[in-house]
């Protein structure tokens, strides 16, 4: 059995500091930060939200707010 890796880019969940995987598809924490780069360059408005929402997050996990 091969070990997850990235769809987008290939990387291993060895390779990388993330991988967050939802049969059949993953993505690692360098391709989600790409993509957030990109939908805040087209739609400034839209990191607003995004980081409004990062603030609602806990530091920690299971730390709460």
């Amino acid at each position: 059995m091969s070990s997850p890796a990235c769809s987008f880019c290939g990387k291993t969940q060895s390779e990388v500091m993330q991988l967050v995987a939802s049969p059949p598809v993953a993505i690692c924490d360098e391709c989600a930060m790409l993509a957030v780069q990109m939908i805040s360059i087209k739609h400034p408005d839209w990191r607003e939200r995004l980081m409004r929402t990062l603030a609602l997050l806990p530091k920690r996990p299971g730390e709460t707010k």
